[in-house]
Parts: structure tokens; sequence; C-alpha cells
């Protein structure tokens, strides 16, 4: 099998996982996480770990709350505005688009978690390819 028959593969696996049945946003699996590392890791591990946690989600949650005013913010401008230049109208809509877009992926901890994962094996893939 050849890269990308593998490839096409783990993306149809993963197109057809039921992702409605994920309840990743929920708090009490974050405090669940942490109780397991905590328990089942020495100390000196759990808790640079934990504190690596804590600060994504925080970055995530700022994020979210950051993406989410300004597109209330462009949202508002656009409906005010009576630009005749339907150049920076369009330039609004892209605008719009983008932080939709980007609060799509922050409010969802499901979508921030494996875009995140699929930024860093690309990070790696190209150190990899740069050292070998």
């Amino acid at each position: 099998m050849s890269k990308k028959n593998i490839g096409i593969i783990l993306l149809l696996i993963f197109c057809l996982l039921p992702i409605h049945n994920i309840y990743a946003q929920n708090s009490n699996s974050d405090q669940t996480i942490k109780k397991i590392i905590g328990n089942n890791t020495p100390d000196f591990i759990a808790k640079p770990i934990i504190l690596t946690v804590d600060a994504i989600e925080r970055f995530r949650t700022d994020a979210s709350l950051t993406s989410e005013n300004n597109k209330k913010e462009i949202e508002t401008q656009i409906k005010v505005s009576k630009e005749t230049n339907i150049f920076l109208k369009y330039i609004k809509y892209i605008e719009f688009f983008f932080i939709t877009f980007l609060f799509f992926i922050f409010n969802n901890a499901f979508t921030f978690y494996w875009s995140l994962v699929v930024i860093i094996f690309i990070i790696i893939r190209y150190a990899w390819n740069l050292i070998f």
C-alpha cells in the first residue's frame, strides 16, 4: 500500500467517526484527566504536564472569547456600515469569515486539539526532512 492509499483510508475512518458522541468541552473531563495524571505519575512529571494542559486550555478559552468579541464587532460594523466602496465591504466579509473560522476552532475543543496535533505533526515532519 502506498502512503497515499493509507492517508485516504485514515481520512475516511476519521470522517466516519461519530463526532457527535465526543464531548470534549466537558469541564469534568478536564478534572478527570488531571486526577488520572496526578494519581498515576510522579509529582515531578505530573506538575509540568498539568501546568501545560492548564496553559493550553486557558489560551484556547481566551482566544475563543477574543474571537467571539471580534466577530460580534465586525458583524455590527457590517450591519451599520453603508459603505459605497464595495471593495471595503468585501474585505469586511472576508475578515468576518476568518474570524468566524477561528471562533469555531477555538470554541470547539475537539477541533482545536486535532488542529494542534496536525500542526505539531507538520512541524516535526518538516524538521525530520531537514535533518535526514
